[in-house]
């Protein structure tokens, strides 16, 4: 479904009607409208077909269009299969439900059994009951993306650290994070040898991150998981408050040695230079690809060119981009 252009959610509809053994519709950002005319007890094509399945297959959503509660509760009833969720909250879309569900917002999202994936974009973290989303299912997780969600704060990470424990891929981007007078007191009494050597640490698990940062504030949203994913494979940034310098990286190393990295991507690097580079190389012996190097802002083509030519001499397996 991934070439399909131009279906309207009725043509969806009729298509689950037909095959309700489909597991992914790909990229659907009309699915909350898909759901409600489907299972709506007033919907106008469920009384013209007559006879709608119960139990859709369903495992795969991606919707970048919105998704009210009352959809989420009628997706929780009718796709039980349903293991990975990414969908852009509206808690004032006008499509109504034939039920109201007795959990708040995000919270129904908790009564799928086999949820181990999960993407919220344009949400509150507590108004709307992420939290709790996160306290109550989050022991299923393998993969969260959160993008541009309010009320983020420490607690929510270390809540997410906490309740997470299966998390392998973990993905904050342009979040609001709401910063603390205290935050930087708490950061050193979490962030320490003693935790780090803990058996069920929060992050041990994980794999591949992902951040983009919108303040100087929203450090602690890159720190705190950082700290104790030991084990982590692929790292992506992108800073869009401020250009990214060398010293950046000297930190970071510090905070993780990052003995396990494989993959490093930086984006908006118009101050890093080949320094931050040799940091990372000398840092991180597995270390297999640098990305987005050429676009960094203090490397020339001529330094770049140079630099390659020196990690083949070095007999280094590093990929240059």
């Amino acid at each position: 479904m991934k070439d399909a252009i131009n279906i309207s959610p009725f043509g969806y509809a009729e298509l689950l009607r037909k095959l309700p053994e489909l597991c992914s519709l790909g990229r659907c950002d009309a699915f909350g409208e898909v759901i409600t005319t489907l299972y709506h007890k007033w919907s106008l094509y469920k009384r013209s077909v007559g006879t709608i399945p119960a139990i859709l297959a369903l495992e795969k959503i991606d919707c970048e269009g919105p998704i009210s509660d009352n959809e989420l509760s009628l997706i929780a009833e009718h796709c039980p299969k349903m293991r990975n969720i990414r969908l852009v909250y509206n808690p004032v879309v006008s499509r109504r439900s034939s039920s109201e569900s007795e959990l708040p917002d995000l919270a129904v999202l908790s009564t799928i059994s086999n949820l181990d994936q999960l993407g919220i974009m344009s949400a509150d973290f507590y108004s709307h009951s992420l939290f709790t989303v996160i306290k109550t299912a989050g022991g299923r997780l393998t993969h969260l993306e959160l993008t541009n969600v309010d009320e983020l704060n420490l607690a929510g990470l270390m809540m997410i650290g906490d309740h997470c424990m299966m998390l392998t891929c973990l993905n904050i981007s342009s979040c609001h994070y709401t910063p603390e007078p205290s935050d930087r007191n708490k950061l050193e009494q979490a962030c320490t040898p003693q935790a780090l050597s803990k058996e069920k640490r929060p992050f041990s698990k994980l794999r591949r991150a992902t951040f983009i940062l919108t303040a100087s504030t929203h450090i602690p949203i890159l720190k705190y998981p950082i700290f104790f994913a030991l084990n982590l494979e692929e790292l992506k940034l992108k800073q869009i408050y401020q250009p990214m310098e060398d010293i950046f990286i000297s930190s970071l190393v510090s905070w993780n040695p990052l003995q396990s990295l494989v993959q490093f991507h930086v984006t908006n690097g118009p101050h890093l230079s080949l320094m931050a580079a040799n940091t990372l190389i000398q840092a991180c012996p597995r270390l297999r690809q640098i990305g987005c190097v050429s676009s960094w802002g203090r490397v020339d083509r001529e330094e770049l060119l140079a630099f390659k030519r020196e990690i083949v001499a070095r007999n280094l397996d590093i990929s240059i981009e």
